[in-house]
């Protein structure tokens, strides 16, 4: 299964887990993603950050699980 890595608390990005991650690649499909608004993807605009909850993250992380054309990933998340 692939595991789809999220970074902690909102304001961090994906970059924080790779040290700890990346030795699991010979092993594992890694994927790195940055939670909507936060790190590396695109930003949110002030007026839009109502929109963003938790449950639209959910949705996001199983955009990206079905990008990865995968049934189930494993999903490790850090801190937050």
């Amino acid at each position: 299964l692939p595991i789809l890595a999220l970074h902690g608390r909102p304001g961090l990005d994906h970059t924080v887990l790779v040290p700890w991650l990346d030795p699991l690649a010979g092993i594992a499909e890694l994927c790195y993603s940055d939670l909507r608004g936060q790190g590396r993807s695109a930003p949110v605009a002030d007026a839009d950050w109502a929109q963003v909850t938790h449950a639209t993250w959910a949705d996001d992380c199983d955009a990206v699980r079905a990008a990865l054309g995968a049934e189930r990933v494993i999903v490790f998340g850090h801190s937050y």
